[in-house]
């Protein structure tokens, strides 16, 4: 059976979103943190940029923004009443070689909001930026960060690690959790002055000797590159996406 059209139908998927971010009197900003979507991808979608995105952004987004999903995806179904949607969208396909596993349903309000984001800068060659020390936002803290009270996040703004890093993903780092070669590492140098921030890098480690690292990065591929131990202030490993949820 045809359904009927309404106010809402001959909009784009983007335009209705946008009516139920105005409605909840929320920002781009807003949203994020209740989807915990990467900043850049969720603007993409806002903008109309993507035409077509991916299921369980919509589902997040709908969940936050209140408003049922069917009303959001094609606009021909109430935007807040009516009997719960009967056919939710199917999973997103595993990576190849992956295999799915029993995990706890956590909801993200199980995760509490105080994980420090701090800013950077965008600074100049080899996708470096600098860590400007000031707390910007606070993300959710997934479980396997629950006693790492040391916790702190960046929204990586480069593309030197793509596709493993996109722009506007959020990077975890546990300080307490030294690196070893194969582990994605946030490098931060000496400045050149007393108190001065140095560059910062995202890379993979190589390898790591008395005296120097060796990392590489994906985006134009790199596996030469060489940093003495005596110019680097802090070495710290990323948490791996996988890992993040682990409890």
């Amino acid at each position: 059976m045809n359904r009927p059209a309404t106010q809402f139908s001959g909009m784009d998927w983007h335009e209705r979103a946008k009516t139920a971010l105005e409605r909840k009197k929320w920002t781009v900003a807003d949203l994020q943190r209740a989807t915990a979507i990467p900043y850049d991808r969720l603007n993409k979608q806002l903008r109309g940029d993507v035409k077509n995105p991916r299921g369980d952004d919509q589902k997040l987004i709908a969940d936050a923004l209140g408003v049922r999903l069917l009303w959001l995806r094609d606009g021909l179904e109430p935007m807040t009443e009516g009997p719960k949607d009967a056919a939710p969208l199917p999973p997103e396909p595993l990576p190849p070689g992956e295999t799915m596993t029993e995990a706890p349903m956590l909801s993200r309000h199980d995760m509490p909001l105080d994980v420090p984001v701090y800013g950077t800068a965008v600074g100049g060659s080899m996708g470096d930026f600098q860590l400007n020390g000031q707390v910007v936002d606070y993300i959710r803290r997934p479980p396997s960060l629950t006693r790492a009270r040391n916790a702190f996040a960046i929204f990586y703004a480069n593309d030197s690690m793509f596709p493993r890093y996109e722009t506007g993903d959020p990077i975890y780092v546990n300080p307490s959790r030294p690196p070893g070669p194969g582990d994605d590492v946030l490098i931060e140098m000496h400045g050149e002055g007393d108190g001065e921030p140095g560059a910062a890098y995202v890379k993979r480690l190589v390898k790591r000797s008395a005296s120097f690292v060796m990392l590489q990065q994906f985006n134009p591929p790199r596996s030469d590159i060489k940093i003495d131990l005596a110019k680097i202030r802090n070495l710290w490993r990323i948490v791996p996406p996988k890992e993040l949820l682990a409890v």
